[in-house]
């Protein structure tokens, strides 16, 4: 292992890596659940006009 690496791996503190991680995951987690609920959003609008769309062919 070189020098470079070995300085690296002593000055690293696990805890706060770990502690930045979980952060890091955290505001991926809640990305990801705003692109999903906006997603659900589009659906129930879609569905919304298909059921206004069959509702005119029926009339």
């Amino acid at each position: 292992m070189s020098n470079d690496l070995k300085d690296i791996l002593e000055r690293a503190d696990p805890e706060r890596l770990a502690d930045q991680n979980l952060l890091e995951i955290c505001d991926l987690v809640e990305a990801m659940a705003a692109v999903i609920k906006s997603q659900q959003a589009t659906i129930e609008q879609q569905k919304i006009i298909i059921d206004s769309m069959e509702t005119k062919e029926w009339t």
